[in-house]
């Protein structure tokens, strides 16, 4: 994954303006609550979720997110 996103930073990069990417990994691994991180983990890929389901996902995206080392470097090298 990363040597795509490089390669596509490449592709995308010019003379007057280089594209620096970011991967930041997202993942249900780190939910430190085993129950919820098992409910995450076998809620099915689907677009059929339920609306709680939805909610409770955006919101485990957002904890896990706003707690990654490599989001907060990012955000604070964009500031």
């Amino acid at each position: 994954m990363q040597s795509s996103v490089r390669e596509w930073a490449a592709a995308w990069s010019s003379d007057d303006h280089v594209v620096k990417p970011h991967v930041i990994e997202v993942s249900f691994d780190v939910i430190e609550d085993r129950e919820q991180r098992s409910y995450f983990k076998r809620l099915p890929t689907s677009f059929t979720l339920k609306d709680d389901e939805v909610d409770r996902l955006r919101e485990a995206g957002r904890r896990i997110l706003l707690e990654s080392p490599d989001f907060q470097r990012l955000v604070r090298q964009l500031q």
